[in-house]
């Protein structure tokens, strides 16, 4: 089976995890990592658009930014609480043999 390297990413979060319990601190820095340049990038066109009087485009790529934290935050709380189950029922050979062979 081949798997994106996002896929690859989420998997090696998940071997890394496998042992313990769900962490906010390394879920938020992942997210901070997949996601940084997409929040600079939009949040320079906001400042950009805010200073060039669209005050109205600004906000609403503000709004639409922080729904995205909001959605991220909520997936993440639903993987804490599944993360248990999980943890038990994945076949962490499986997980490892994906991840092995998406090694660059």
């Amino acid at each position: 089976m081949h798997t994106t390297p996002k896929q690859t990413l989420i998997l090696r979060a998940f071997l890394q995890n496998r042992h313990s319990d769900w962490s906010w601190r390394f879920s938020i820095m992942s997210l901070v990592r997949l996601n940084f340049i997409r929040f600079a990038a939009s949040g320079g066109v906001a400042w950009y658009l805010w200073h060039q009087g669209r005050i109205e485009l600004a906000m609403l790529l503000v709004g639409i930014l922080s729904g995205v934290v909001v959605r991220d935050l909520l997936w993440l709380r639903a993987m804490r609480r599944a993360w248990p189950v999980l943890r038990q029922v994945l076949d962490w050979d499986r997980v490892e043999d994906l991840v092995i062979g998406n090694a660059p």
